[in-house]
């Protein structure tokens, strides 16, 4: 109830409605309200202003939130229709265009994300990712390395490029960079089974060990982690 009387004031007429019941939106979002009551909120915003591109992103990544990819989609080329030069817009469609396997459309959005705001690590990430699934390492690697080179002090920027190099068998350059991602996340259990990976392959068999448990304590049943400890022992 009270959450439907928040957006019953959000929606007075006062010159600034769309705003409103976006901030409202928003709020309701970070506190854990009502689903229908957001969507609600989101699509009375555009009814009004259907040319506020922020909203329609705001709008795409609940749905996201929720599971409904392919209307994200749709909401996010939506702003993209009314802002083309939004990095946001972009980068979010090719985050669900790629979680969908449509890697040729992922890469596309997100290129042009990464043009519209070239110190976006995220955007990079997700790149490299595209790239090395469309199996396209070196244009991966150069993606993880602008991830790092923008962001040295991010754990996942770190841990991509780390995994880069476990993925080509290049162990031995990919442990600083794990060990620093695990350094800054000492919980990033991906970054931890990579490592334990890369000393597995080097032969390091007691270290692969210690690596794999220290993931599998951060996140149980990891798989990799899983197969490195059970190939170690």
């Amino acid at each position: 109830r009270g959450a439907l009387a928040g957006l019953t004031e959000a929606t007075r007429s006062d010159g600034d409605v769309p705003e409103r019941l976006n901030a409202f939106a928003q709020a309701l979002e970070a506190s854990g309200g009502s689903a229908d009551v957001i969507e609600e909120a989101y699509r009375r915003a555009l009814a009004v202003q259907p040319a506020k591109a922020d909203i329609w992103v705001n709008y795409g990544r609940f749905l996201e939130s929720r599971g409904r990819m392919e209307e994200a989609r749709l909401i996010y080329t939506q702003a993209l229709e009314q802002q083309p030069w939004l990095p946001a817009a972009s980068y979010n469609l090719g985050t669900v265009q790629a979680r969908e396997g449509d890697l040729d459309a992922a890469r596309s959005s997100l290129l042009i994300a990464v043009q519209l705001e070239p110190r976006n690590p995220r955007a990079w990430g997700n790149l490299g990712a595209v790239y090395g699934q469309l199996g396209k390492p070196d244009s991966a690697r150069f993606a993880f390395e602008q991830a790092v080179l923008i962001a040295p002090g991010s754990s996942v920027a770190l841990g991509n490029l780390g995994a880069y190099h476990v993925n080509v068998g290049n162990y031995q350059r990919a442990i600083p960079y794990l060990e620093r991602a695990t350094d800054l996340d000492p919980a990033f259990a991906d970054a931890l089974a990579n490592r334990a990976v890369a000393h597995l392959q080097m032969g390091e068999r007691a270290t692969a060990r210690l690596y794999a448990r220290r993931a599998l304590e951060a996140q149980p049943g990891h798989p990799v982690a899983g197969q490195v400890l059970a190939a170690a022992n």
